[in-house]
């Protein structure tokens, strides 16, 4: 079952330095939230946090009303796609995509229908005999997805995917990401510092700058209302003009524009 995600005041420090001063964000279940940012801006600590792969110096994280900030990674439940895909080499497709559940002891025949369905789900079948060796970089992605959700996580986190793939097979995956999301209705978090992307895929996105959100929107307000000039500049192309915002008049406000035009 998925799970919402509360992060509240949340602080990650590296000796003296400050990453994250102190982060609230709810994302809800079920969701695809992507947090969007440039590099350095801490959106990867963050799903690290998430994980339990960072330590949490301050505030808290909770899973609906658990909080995991003490709860040892392997113990959230969560699903990993990592930039590298990590898939074992020396495994093939239905192994790789059994290994999770091997590891939880699940019986043969359940296991079995649960791979089943899941190659069937990110359409790697016919691959299912085959070693990663002989696999295309999307494939392999695909058996990485499969291989996070196979185990019924409660939390699907994804560190920019799609980084490793060309620009006509990152389309056609993210296109495939979102696809057996909706379908699977698993919350994920999906970090990524390339606009279109985020734009195309996800119910909300976060922008981020220096540990700190700037703006929590669906994609769509993102775009056409921008919270700062940040934000503005970030996403897509903008136009910024100067200008002063006088007293009222005629029951609205009067702006004058630097060139001398007013509003």
């Amino acid at each position: 079952m998925s799970v919402a995600i509360h992060a509240d005041q949340v602080i990650k420090r590296y000796g003296e330095v400050t990453i994250i001063p102190g982060l609230t964000e709810h994302i809800r279940n079920g969701e695809f939230f992507t947090l969007l940012g440039p590099s350095g801006c801490g959106k990867t600590t963050l799903l690290r946090m998430i994980a339990g792969f960072n330590s949490i110096e301050g505030g808290g994280i909770r899973f609906n009303d658990t909080l995991i900030n003490d709860i040892p990674a392997h113990k959230r439940n969560i699903g990993m796609v990592f930039q590298s895909y990590a898939i074992f080499p020396h495994l093939t497709v239905r192994e790789n995509v059994e290994y999770g559940l091997k590891l939880r002891k699940i019986p043969k025949d359940e296991m079995k229908e649960r791979v089943d369905k899941i190659l069937d789900v990110v359409q790697i079948t016919e691959y299912q005999d085959r070693l990663p060796e002989r696999l295309s970089g999307g494939q392999q992605q695909r058996v990485a997805l499969a291989r996070a959700i196979v185990i019924h996580p409660s939390v699907l986190l994804m560190d920019e995917p799609l980084s490793n793939l060309d620009a006509k097979l990152r389309v056609e995956m993210r296109s495939a990401i979102r696809a057996v999301q909706k379908q699977v209705g698993i919350t994920t978090v999906y970090v990524t510092h390339d606009q279109e992307e985020a734009l195309s895929i996800s119910d909300r996105i976060a922008v981020m700058r220096k540990g700190e959100i700037q703006q929590t929107a669906r994609p769509h307000t993102i775009y056409t209302r921008p919270y700062n000039v940040f934000v503005s500049t970030f996403i897509g192309h903008s136009n910024l003009f100067r200008g002063t915002i006088g007293a009222l008049r005629d029951g609205r406000r009067e702006v004058r524009f630097a060139d001398g035009g007013q509003l």
